[in-house]
């Protein structure tokens, strides 16, 4: 993929954004940079233009590890903080299914839960006006709890559970509540992403370079070149005007012997 290709758009709070495949692997790739596909990396650049995400204060991240499919997931807090830009957004409500020591399957508001209760999923109620029923969600906790290769719960999973599950509740609900403007973003606890940095990233401005045009001759189908001192351009205009359609040096000289007429270096001294 030509590293230079630029994406350029503004962010939800009108700052502008530019991507190319070169900025990306720099600096917004988590994991092998190496490793990431051109599809890879033209899906990123659509999501974040598509979604107006600023992945340079982390709204987005690539992620990729291996020969893995990456993993494209939104910042801390994004989608809630979309959801409540929507005029009509009128409330959400999250939190732990617990089974409790007697048995008894709870829901309950927030993460907690007794290190002698068992933690079994998480739900979500998001609240739109003009439904008459709340959107929910609720997930099993054995579906998502985030893993590494051997197995053992990963980081995030093992230090705060139900916060996780209750996550993913609510990611899930919010996108069915809001999807023309919520759909194709994932939070990280649904991708099983691991921990991210969230600090911002101060990237160094890349120059892009327009690619020059070409220009075909009509005559022959070659590429026209510049002649003398004059570029490829102006030999492609002058000789369009002249004998009706873009010329190379050699045509054009054809053509002028043909007419009796100077040659194109004589034309356009």
């Amino acid at each position: 993929m030509e590293q230079r290709a630029v994406v350029n758009y503004q962010d939800i709070s009108g700052n502008d954004i530019s991507l190319t495949p070169g900025i990306i692997k720099k600096y917004l790739v988590n994991g092998d940079a190496t490793k990431v596909t051109d599809q890879e990396l033209v899906m990123f650049m659509e999501l974040c233009k598509h979604r107006k995400l600023n992945p340079f204060i982390r709204e987005a991240y690539l992620i990729k590890y291996g020969n893995q499919a990456a993993s494209m997931v939104v910042g801390k807090d994004v989608l809630l903080k979309r959801a409540q830009k929507d005029a009509t957004f009128a409330g959400m409500e999250a939190g732990t299914i617990v089974l409790a020591k007697d048995g008894t399957v709870q829901y309950r508001n927030g993460s907690f839960f007794l290190p002698n209760e068992q933690l079994v999923g998480g739900w979500a109620k998001v609240y739109v006006k003009g439904y008459t029923v709340p959107i929910s969600a609720e997930v099993n906790f054995d579906e998502y709890v985030g893993r590494k290769a051997n197995g053992e719960i990963n980081g995030q999973w093992a230090k705060m559970p139900g916060t996780m599950i209750r996550k993913v509740a609510l990611s899930q609900a919010l996108r069915e509540a809001f999807p023309e403007t919520l759909s194709q973003m994932y939070d990280s606890s649904e991708m099983n992403a691991g921990e991210l940095p969230e600090e911002p990233i101060q990237a160094t401005a890349e120059v892009v370079e327009p690619a020059e045009e070409k220009y075909v001759c009509s005559e022959c189908g070659n590429e026209i070149q510049p002649y003398g001192n004059k570029s490829a351009a102006e030999v492609a205009t002058y000789t369009a005007k002249k004998y009706g359609k873009p010329l190379c040096s050699e045509c054009a000289t054809k053509a002028a012997e043909s007419a009796k007429k100077p040659s194109l270096y004589e034309q356009l001294a």
